[in-house]
C-alpha cells in the first residue's frame, strides 16, 4: 500500500469542526447554562419563600397559643380568696388613661389601651395569685401566707430593644402596690401588630351581640348617659376577647431573597387604623377568639 495515500487518509479523517458546528455547539452550551442558572435562581427563591412562610406560621402558632393561654387566665381566682368576682381586665375605671387623672402614674402605663403609638393595642388582664408565682420575665412574685396579690399581665407589640424586629411583649404589674414586676419580656418575635376586641352580651341572653374596642358607651348596655368602658359593672356582659395579629418571619427572615412586591403595603386588623409598611417583608394576618372561662 502506498504510504502517501495512507497519510492523506489519516489527515482527512482527523479534520476539525466547521465554524457552523462550533457556533451551534456554543449556542447549545449557553442555553444549557442559562437554563441551569434559571433553575437554581427559581429554586433559591422557592426555598426562601417556603422558609419565610414556615417562620411566619411558626410565629403565628406560638402567638395564638400564648395569647389564648394568657387570656383564659383573665379574672381567675383559683383559691377563691376574693369576696367578689374579679374583673378580667385592668382597664379605665380601675386605672386612668394618663398620669394627670390618677394619683399613681404607673397605672396609666399598665392599663388596657387602644391604639398605642406603635399602632398596636395593649391588653392588661388581671388574676389573683395566692401562692408563689413567676412574672413574665421569670422573676418571682412573692405572696404572703394566707393572702392574695392582684396581678395584671400586660401584652402588646413593640420593639423595645430597637433591633428592627417587633415582638409580642409581656410584663407583670402588681395592682395592689402599683409597681411593675420585673422587666418587659419578649415572648415571640415577628409580631408586628396586635389588636383586641371584646365580645359583649348586651341583653344577657347567653349570646354575644357585638365586638367592640375597650372604649365604648356604657349607655349602650346599662341605659345610662355616662361614658365608660370595661369596668367591673360590665363584667357580666363581657364574654370573650377577640384578637388579630400581624406576623412576619422575625430574625429568621432570609433578607437576601425578599420576594414581596415593591411599594408600601397596608394592613388593618379588626377595627384598628390601617398601618403601612415599606420594607417589602412578607407578612400574614391571623385571628382568634377566646371565650372567658367564667362566661359559660
Amino acid at each position: 500500500m502506498n504510504p502517501v495515500n495512507n497519510q492523506l487518509k489519516k489527515h482527512a479523517s482527523a479534520r476539525g469542526y466547521t465554524l457552523v458546528e462550533l457556533m451551534v455547539g456554543l449556542l447549545l452550551s449557553v442555553f444549557i447554562v442559562m437554563m441551569t442558572i434559571a433553575y437554581l435562581v427559581t429554586s433559591a427563591k422557592t426555598f426562601s419563600v417556603q422558609t419565610n412562610e414556615a417562620l411566619i406560621q411558626e410565629n403565628a402558632r406560638f402567638t395564638l397559643d400564648a395569647l389564648s393561654r394568657l387570656i383564659r387566665e383573665a379574672g381567675s381566682d383559683p383559691s377563691n380568696s376574693l369576696p367578689t368576682e374579679l374583673s378580667p381586665l385592668f382597664a379605665q375605671g380601675r386605672c386612668a388613661l394618663d398620669a394627670n387623672r390618677s394619683n399613681v402614674a404607673s397605672d396609666s402605663n399598665a392599663c388596657t389601651f387602644d391604639e398605642l403609638s406603635t399602632g398596636s393595642d395593649r391588653l392588661s388582664i388581671t388574676k389573683a395569685i395566692s401562692s408563689r408565682a413567676t412574672a413574665c420575665d421569670g422573676s418571682d412574685i412573692l405572696v404572703e401566707a394566707g393572702k392574695s396579690v392582684l396581678v395584671a399581665t400586660i401584652l402588646w407589640s413593640g420593639d423595645i430593644d430597637q433591633d428592627g424586629i417587633r415582638s409580642l411583649y409581656c410584663q407583670s404589674y402588681n395592682i395592689d402596690t402599683h409597681t411593675f414586676i420585673g422587666r418587659a419580656a419578649p415572648l415571640i418575635e415577628g409580631v408586628d401588630l396586635v389588636q383586641f376586641q371584646y365580645g359583649l352580651d348586651t341583653d344577657m341572653d347567653g349570646v354575644i351581640d357585638q365586638y367592640q374596642n375597650q372604649e365604648f358607651r356604657r349607655s349602650q348596655i346599662l341605659q345610662t348617659k355616662s361614658n365608660s368602658n370595661l369596668t367591673s359593672k360590665l363584667r357580666p356582659h363581657l364574654k370573650a376577647i377577640r384578637f388579630a395579629v400581624l406576623i412576619s418571619p422575625g430574625s429568621g427572615l432570609r433578607r437576601d431573597q425578599v420576594v414581596e412586591s415593591s411599594g408600601a403595603r397596608s394592613y388593618q386588623l379588626l377595627d384598628g387604623d390601617a398601618v403601612e409598611f415599606n420594607d417589602r417583608l412578607p407578612r400574614s394576618v391571623y385571628s382568634s377568639t377566646v371565650m372567658l372561662p367564667s362566661s359559660n
